[in-house]
């Protein structure tokens, strides 16, 4: 066998290697645009994801509805490169994948990673099509990171249900809520570990509240929730089981459990009031009252003389003084 011979048949066994890739690739696409319960398009592209990945260890992770969705086996340590998935310019999940072969370390070819970054990209694209259609079927633009509203779109929702509930002579109340120390996380854990703590409060926020309160991503980690037609003690309850479960949930960090912690603030409109800044204002020094008793705590403003403390002892215990 001459040279020529030799290097003629490693070119065709790349051409082809390429046609293999192109051609998981189209089925990935596929896959991921079969419509349906995006679970079952997730799971669908993972078996196409499979063969790109060549015997290695390696599993996906996507958030989807602000709780993440694992295929393949995840196990910590050991991993080679990751691809991260974006949806909107915001972390949604990553494709990890090993580093070695039956045992033996065997770094990515070049082929392979370009085709396995490509993949990331559609199942990033897949992600963020999924949350336009979810906003285009509610209304109004959505956080990808935690299914909360944004700001603007929030905040004129906001803005209208107070309205009608100064028209039906109703009161509402709003609960601002921002997460302890969370710059200390992202120093120590990483900033996609700040994500997940994000996300978990947004995952929080929908298990947590009525179908026709208003959760809204007010900044990095601030939210504001509006409940219509609630008193105050109502609200108090409400803040307090959120307050309660972030503190309970233990969040994987790269080093194993982490417990994270939240800060609320609420306050209740005034007779007649429609006004969403004054309301969003006095909560948010509600919470800052919070901050400064130490965090992991829920404070409700009431008149501006007088604060009404919730002394948080754990997920539904604490009791109500004065100051």
């Amino acid at each position: 066998m001459t040279l020529r011979d030799t290097v003629g048949r490693g070119r065709v066994a790349e051409h082809e290697g390429r046609l293999d890739e192109v051609e998981r690739l189209v089925g990935l696409g596929e896959a991921l645009g079969c419509g349906g319960e995006p679970g079952a398009a997730l799971r669908a592209a993972w078996e196409q994801l499979r063969p790109l990945i060549g015997g290695r260890e390696a599993w996906l992770e996507v958030r989807v509805a602000g709780r993440v969705r694992t295929f393949g086996e995840r196990r910590p340590g050991g991993a080679g490169e990751t691809f991260p998935l974006r949806a909107g310019g915001a972390a949604v999940g990553a494709l990890v994948v090993g580093g070695a072969v039956g045992g033996r370390e065997r770094p990515l070819a070049s082929g392979q990673r370009r085709a396995l970054n490509l993949a990331a990209v559609l199942v990033g694209l897949f992600m963020e099509n999924r949350e336009l259609a979810r906003q285009l079927a509610a209304g109004g633009a959505a956080d990808a990171l935690t299914g909360c509203m944004t700001r603007r779109d929030g905040m004129e929702r906001i803005r209208a249900e107070l309205r009608q509930a100064r028209e039906r002579g109703c009161g509402a109340a709003l609960i601002f809520l921002d997460v302890d120390h969370l710059k200390g996380l992202n120093d120590r854990y990483g900033h996609g570990f700040g994500d997940t703590v994000v996300a978990a409060v947004g995952a929080a926020l929908r298990d947590g509240l009525r179908g026709g309160d208003v959760r809204c991503r007010y900044g990095g980690d601030e939210f504001v929730a509006l409940l219509p037609d609630t008193p105050c003690e109502g609200a108090v309850h409400v803040a307090e089981k959120l307050r309660g479960e972030l503190a309970g949930r233990a969040l994987e960090g790269p080093q194993g459990a982490v417990f994270v912690a939240a800060s609320f603030g609420l306050s209740t409109t005034l007779p007649g009031e429609d006004d969403a800044g004054a309301l969003v204002a006095r909560a948010d020094s509600a919470m800052y009252r919070a901050k400064r008793d130490g965090g992991n705590a829920v404070r409700v403003w009431q008149d501006g003389r007088e604060w009404r403390r919730r002394i948080g002892g754990g997920a539904g215990r604490g009791r109500v003084v004065a100051t």
